[in-house]
């Protein structure tokens, strides 16, 4: 097969400045055992004292039950042996565990320091009693409701990135692997096929000939595969860049590919616009394509740009058929990708995900005179 490992390692996670999942789950579950113990502790502690039932609700039981049932009890099941769960609730504990129990930890610290500092403000107001040390406690029970919720957000999320991420690497390794094996396998048969057409007689050597094309149109399938799948997994931010010498790279591309093509181009000055960094792949996908449907002889198509507020739109044109609503689709997004809407090329979906990853935006029109016209808009870096 290929000469290609697509072997991916089976822990790929998501990296981040702070990334609970560093610290062993066996650490958090005895710390936060630990502290849910200690709060509890002193909870239990003042459950007997004489106070109003609202006050004894809100500042002795729910602390109380909040240490015991959430804080201690998370703790214990973090350092429990894992054998004792199914995969799922490994899982859970595994990768989400972690965040939960960080989170919970920063909520607890956070609050205290409030506490804290309400006790504090108590001493510098001649208010200080001891028993308002207790304050801290409450604070810090209380603080573990939405470290727990944050936590739980943020390992659901971290888990979710990782995952995708992991998804893109298998794509582009089993891309890369597939176009390999496809190249080497192609370039043997379209060499056969050149030495069959030599030998061929003359009524065998046009199908011999016609297969040769069809094994070429598949070779540039194959890249602009290639090129889409690098495009969605590796995406790249915009840059700076002048229009001219996009356009001059897009139409000297298409010029050799298509020498007997006649393609005019028309530029309105020489402006620097912010886009994907081969956002020139896309124009020449689209004269491509105009040359290729073109009912001229020779083929002709026009490629225009003009300034429009803050942006430079260019616009390619041709004289043929309406562009199938298919086509259109992929575009204008009318439709979501599936087994009856995707197009019969590769070549739009490239310029569209190029448009998208320079935020620029992509129009089609029909003219009355039997012409075509789709206009790339890109924005105009601001000064």
């Amino acid at each position: 097969m290929g000469a290609e490992d697509p072997t991916i390692p089976s822990g790929t996670r998501l990296a981040s400045d702070f990334d609970p999942e560093d610290v062993p789950t066996l650490a958090w579950g005895t710390l936060m055992a630990g502290l849910g113990f200690l709060l509890a502790a002193v909870h239990f502690s003042h459950i007997g004292e004489a106070r109003a039932l609202w006050a004894s609700v809100v500042g002795v039981l729910l602390p109380f039950a909040i240490s015991v049932g959430g804080i201690m009890s998370f703790g214990v099941l973090l350092v429990l042996p894992r054998e004792q769960f199914g995969q799922h609730q490994v899982d859970f504990i595994r990768r989400t565990g972690p965040w939960v129990a960080g989170w919970m930890f920063f909520g607890m610290l956070w609050m205290s320091i409030a506490g804290a500092g309400s006790v504090i403000y108590q001493s510098s107001q001649g208010l200080f009693e001891p028993g308002s040390v207790f304050l801290i406690a409450i604070f810090a029970s209380y603080g573990a409701i939405p470290g727990v919720i944050t936590g739980y957000y943020y390992g659901r999320t971290a888990q979710a990135a990782t995952e995708i991420a992991e998804r893109e690497r298998y794509l582009a390794v089993f891309s890369r692997v597939l176009r390999h094996n496809f190249r080497n396998q192609m370039n043997l048969l379209l060499g056969e096929l050149d030495l069959a057409e030599q030998e061929a007689p003359p009524d065998a050597s046009t199908h011999v000939d016609r297969a040769g094309a069809y094994g070429r149109d598949l070779m540039e399938t194959v890249e602009k595969q290639r090129f889409l799948v690098e495009t969605v997994t590796e995406p790249k931010s915009p840059r700076n860049q002048r229009g001219s010498a996009v356009i001059r790279k897009a139409v000297d591309s298409v010029r050799e590919m298509y020498p007997e093509s006649a393609v005019s181009v028309d530029t309105n000055g020489d402006t620097v616009v912010s886009a994907h960094p081969q956002i020139d792949r896309a124009l020449m996908e689209l004269l491509e394509n105009a040359i290729v449907h073109s009912t001229d002889s020779p083929p002709a198509v026009t490629l225009e740009s003009r300034r429009a507020n803050e942006s430079i739109v260019v616009s390619v044109s041709n004289a043929g058929p309406p562009i199938p609503a298919s086509e259109k689709a992929i575009l204008t997004r009318d439709h979501e990708p599936n087994q009856l809407h995707h197009g019969s090329g590769l070549g739009l979906w490239i310029v569209d995900r190029l448009t998208e990853q320079s935020h620029g935006s992509v129009e089609i029109q029909r003219s009355e005179t039997v012409r075509n016209t789709v206009s790339l808009e890109l924005p105009i870096p601001h000064r």
